[in-house]
């Protein structure tokens, strides 16, 4: 895949901003890629226009957590996004609107969809645009193990680019120590199944570290994790 990057100066922007904190204006972008004077493909867009930044300041109580807009410390208010129906094609739009709607009618500003769920829909997204939701978004990881053979970190790095642009931050689904530990001892097969994928978890979660911008986070540093699993080496 060929990726080109043209820049593109707008003078005086309308800035988007969260719920709460401002207006949500939303550019119309289109693009067209012409070969021998016949259009080939296109794509139109709609974003807003925003700079988003994961502050992690040293402070007096240890390191700050907080996301600041276009220059704006941001006091997030959310809430979990966990799938609306068990069959997606069912969402529709109005169903969509309800849920999001009561969400900023509440004055939230940001919706962590859960990683236990599914991948949403591009409605979803715009609609959030449209609402001035930020969105935490999970890895569908589910609690389970992260992938470390060489397929699922391709996955993980296509799934982080696709709608980069809409995302406030792309953490790894949570997952617990108890919950790990299980999945690592329950019987020979899956501890010799585990030591082979372990190969790759070092570089997964650099990786997924590197989304979240720090290894200071709410959920493990790469060290401690290795660290509960002495037998893998690593």
């Amino acid at each position: 895949m060929n990726v080109i990057s043209i820049p593109v100066e707008i003078k005086k922007p309308d800035l988007w901003f969260p719920n709460g904190y401002g207006k949500q204006p939303l550019y119309q972008f289109k693009t067209s890629v012409r070969v021998g004077g016949r259009t080939v493909d296109e794509r139109e867009s709609r974003t807003g226009l925003r700079k988003i930044v994961l502050r992690q300041d040293v402070d007096q109580w240890g390191r700050q957590f907080a996301f600041e807009v276009n220059g704006i410390l941001i006091f997030v208010k959310g809430a979990d996004v966990i799938p609306f129906d068990s069959f997606p094609a069912r969402v529709t739009t109005e169903r969509y609107k309800q849920f999001l709607g009561a969400a900023v009618q509440a004055h939230m500003n940001m919706v962590r969809l859960w990683g236990g769920g599914y991948y949403e829909s591009d409605e979803f997204y715009n609609l959030c645009d449209e609402m001035g939701l930020l969105v935490w978004q999970d890895f569908m990881f589910a609690s389970s193990w992260y992938p470390g053979r060489r397929n699922g970190r391709r996955q993980c790095r296509r799934r982080r680019s696709i709608r980069s642009a809409d995302y406030a931050i792309i953490p790894a689904s949570h997952f617990g120590r108890e919950t790990t530990r299980s999945s690592l001892y329950c019987t020979d097969f899956w501890k010799s199944e585990r030591r082979r994928e372990a190969a790759g978890l070092e570089e997964l979660l650099d990786y997924l570290q590197r989304c979240v911008a720090s290894r200071d986070r709410a959920h493990r540093s790469r060290d401690s994790v290795l660290a509960q699993f002495p037998e893998f080496g690593l």
